[in-house]
Parts: C-alpha cells; sequence; structure tokens
C-alpha cells in the first residue's frame, strides 16, 4: 500500500519523514501531533559526590521542551545507598540541567546517575 504522504509497515511510527524514533536507551520518538518525547540515562561516574551536570537531549527541540523529569539510580534500595535525591534547575531546547544531592556522606558511593524523560515539539 503505497500513499505520497509516506506511511511505514504496521507497528512502526506514522510519521512525514525520516528519522522519527531512535529506539535506544538514549532515545526519542517524534508522534504524529508534533510532540518529541526524549529519554536516557546520565551516568557521572564512580562516586561523583553532590553537584551539578547538563545532559544533552539525542535531539534538539525545534522549538521548546515543555516539561523533563529525573529519577535517581542507585545500587540499592535502601539504607545508606538510597539516601540521596536530585533536582532538575533548568531545561532549555538542548539540554536538561540537574543537581545530585547527597544526605549522607556514604551515599555518594552508590549514586549511579539518573533516568530523566523529556516532552517538548
Amino acid at each position: 500500500f503505497e500513499t505520497d504522504c509516506n506511511w511505514f509497515e504496521f507497528n512502526a511510527p506514522i510519521y512525514f519523514g525520516e528519522n522519527s524514533y531512535l529506539k535506544t536507551q538514549y532515545g526519542y520518538t517524534w508522534l504524529p501531533n508534533g510532540l518529541i518525547m526524549q529519554w536516557g540515562h546520565h551516568s557521572p561516574g564512580s562516586n561523583p559526590g553532590e553537584g551539578e551536570a547538563i545532559v544533552l537531549f539525542p535531539l534538539t527541540f525545534p522549538n521548546t521542551c515543555l516539561n523533563a523529569t529525573a529519577t535517581r539510580a542507585t545500587v540499592s534500595p535502601s539504607g545508606d545507598n538510597s539516601d540521596g535525591g536530585l533536582s532538575i534547575y533548568a531545561f532549555s531546547n538542548i539540554n536538561l540541567q540537574i543537581h545530585y544531592s547527597t544526605y549522607y556522606g556514604g551515599a555518594s558511593e552508590s549514586l549511579r546517575g539518573c533516568f530523566w524523560m523529556a516532552i517538548g515539539y
């Protein structure tokens, strides 16, 4: 079945152009309504302690990033290993800026970065 609006096979996104998605750990999908969802993992390295990090999006949002979220990754769900957090203090159409916090000195050794997601158009 062919049309002049470039439809793809079943179970593939319907989009009017190439590179409408990237299905990897650091990926994105461009929805038919124009919204773009992006996701990934940030790893600050071993024993990073507290500090800021800038995460570059896999794809620059053509207009703006509407919302972003991040979840801290750790080696254990309880005890000193889980004692810490992160906050998003800024985002733009090209990146996400986060701050890692630890509330207990030993927690920095268990910090394994974060998983993040952003949506925009």
